[in-house]
């Protein structure tokens, strides 16, 4: 598990896109339906802070197209992909 404490200690959650969302301003994310997220903070104004894993690229993105995962289901698809 000193793995999975690594990349916890990067990012505070995993998500998956559940939607296409085109940026609207230089500092937001383009995604697509099915990309992973490490979310690296959850501001309550609905936008967080992301890094996606597809471009690693960093920005915000609307939280409302995103669907949460747990680390350790993130962690188990790491082993069997």
């Amino acid at each position: 598990f000193a793995f999975f404490s690594e990349l916890r200690m990067k990012f505070c959650g995993v998500s998956v896109s559940i939607f296409n969302y085109e940026r609207q301003t230089d500092e937001e994310l383009d995604i697509i339906d099915g990309d992973v997220l490490y979310i690296l903070l959850k501001d309550e104004s609905g936008w967080w802070s992301a890094q996606n894993k597809r471009t690693k690229l960093v920005g915000l993105v609307p939280q409302n197209y995103l669907n949460e995962v747990s680390f350790f289901f993130y962690y188990w698809l790491l082993i069997i992909i």
